[in-house]
């Protein structure tokens, strides 16, 4: 007799536990089909902006003074796209593309959204080049002065 009971109780338990699987796997995806019907891009994921580097740019852009420079043009650009597309941006006390704000880019004086190169002191005894795109080699330093 305990072992007629016994047995109902594991299936009875195995059934639950499938039962449960099933449920929270089903509102799992169900939860994963609503979010890809999210709202709509905001501007500033669809902005074009016709100065950014791309694969095909490669032949113009061969070195890192010519990729600093485009560069130079897609902030220019992304500000003038800034000011023409986000008018109500003045409200908005976090938005980062509102100047003078905490979390305006260029408030600290070093936006870490741009290039930027660190140049050894003049004590330097070696140095090294590193580029984080593999279209600029890494290159050996040009020799340091000695102290």
């Amino acid at each position: 007799m305990i072992r007629k009971s016994t047995r109902f109780i594991i299936r009875l338990a195995g059934f639950i536990l499938s039962a449960f699987l099933l449920v929270a796997v089903t509102l799992i995806v169900a939860r994963g089909v609503a979010l890809r019907g999210g709202p709509d891009l905001e501007w500033w994921h669809t902005g074009k902006i016709n100065s950014e580097f791309h694969e095909s740019n490669k032949p113009d852009i061969a070195t890192l003074d010519q990729y600093l420079a485009n560069e130079v043009l897609v902030f220019d650009e992304l500000q003038e796209l800034v000011k023409s597309k986000a008018p109500a941006l003045e409200y908005q006390h976090l938005n980062r593309y509102r100047m003078g704000n905490d979390s305006y880019p260029d408030k600290s004086g070093h936006n870490l959204n741009r290039s930027s190169q660190k140049r050894p002191g003049s004590d330097c005894r070696r140095g090294l080049v590193i580029a984080w795109y593999d279209r600029f080699p890494i290159q050996p330093a040009p020799p340091c002065s000695d102290v």
